[in-house]
């Protein structure tokens, strides 16, 4: 469980392994009172919540497009960075028993159809699909992690 500020003076709220609950009941808003005027929103969550075959992305569709006009209104910009795909390489891999093309694309598709328009769309997957590792499938190393990084910085903050 980490709410950390850093070197740049973002402010994160993160926990390995948690999913909507965890960002309704814990992750906004432990950070929620730090957003306000010119303030980049990022959300990079989902990956664990792709697991289940209830379609959880419409908890995420209901609870981001009720948010992110509260914090569009006090002067901050909101971004949902999509799900990345899955695999040691590039190209549809499965994980367990998930999927790019069964899983992860179905609900980038539908997490960037169902927000509002407070919500700006970053393509983590676009960006990385060609060019990735990892080192089981699901965790990215850490130089892919510093690209997806870089890349959100360069579009969001």
């Amino acid at each position: 469980d980490l709410k950390a500020t850093d070197r740049n003076g973002n402010v994160w709220s993160a926990k390995v392994g948690e999913g909507i609950a965890w960002m309704k009941s814990t992750g906004v808003p432990r950070v929620e009172k730090s957003i306000g005027s010119d303030t980049a929103v990022v959300i990079l969550m989902g990956t664990n919540d792709v697991y289940y075959k209830s379609k959880k992305w419409n908890e995420y569709i209901e609870y981001l497009n009720r948010k992110a006009p509260q914090w569009v209104r006090r002067g901050a910009s909101v971004y949902y960075a999509s799900v990345g795909p899955l695999g040691n390489h590039p190209g549809d891999n499965t994980y367990m028993s998930l999927s790019n093309s069964g899983n992860i694309r179905p609900w980038n598709n539908a997490l960037r159809k169902g927000l509002c328009k407070d919500i700006q769309w970053l393509d983590v997957y676009g960006f990385i699909k060609d060019d990735y590792g990892s080192h089981d499938g699901l965790h990215y190393n850490e130089s892919t992690n510093r690209r997806i990084y870089r890349y959100i910085c360069e579009n969001a903050i």
